[in-house]
């Protein structure tokens, strides 16, 4: 699977903001859980949680920038062959030595530019997401991985403590 089939199948079926808010939950939850019922853990899972969605941040960094390339190629493409099918056709026409081919490929070409002018514009909706996702899990994630631990203190040091604040934050839910 190469770099632009990962963004394209991550942009089709993953980058909807439901989903992303959803799974950016899901990684946080995970940890809160993790440590309201493995308490005995010497590290802070909910800690952990925030490098996890850290690193999904930049996945979604790593994915933007394979749209912007797909976009940019997919930009090119329109620009040189959305004209107008008279001109298309005198063009595609003046290229085949047997002329009853080329209003196929005229079709063709409209076909693919439609397409190509659809796909940008989904993956152009798609990287404003996914750069608000960036930004966002990543200031999130960060600040979850770095003071994570103040919230649930490993119970081998610091007491019960992190147990009750686990208690507190699951009644939340």
């Amino acid at each position: 699977m190469s770099v632009q089939d990962l963004g394209r199948w991550f942009a089709t079926h993953v980058a909807t903001p439901t989903r992303i808010i959803s799974l950016s939950g899901c990684i946080l939850l995970a940890g809160v859980l993790f440590e309201y019922f493995k308490p005995e853990w010497k590290v802070s899972a909910f800690s952990r949680s925030g490098s996890c969605l850290v690193a999904f941040a930049i996945l979604c960094v790593f994915v933007n920038h394979s749209l912007e390339k797909t976009v940019a190629d997919h930009r090119q493409f329109i620009k040189g062959f959305d004209y107008p099918e008279k001109q298309l056709l005198d063009h595609v026409a003046s290229q085949f030595k047997d002329k009853r081919h080329a209003p196929q490929a005229v079709q063709h070409i409209k076909q693919m530019v439609g397409a190509a002018k659809t796909e940008s514009e989904t993956f152009s909706s798609t990287r404003a997401v996914l750069s608000v996702t960036e930004a966002t899990a990543g200031i999130f994630g960060t600040l979850v991985w770095g003071f994570g631990d103040l919230l649930f203190p490993a119970a081998g040091i610091l007491g019960t403590h992190g147990r009750r604040v686990g208690d507190l934050l699951l009644s939340l839910f």
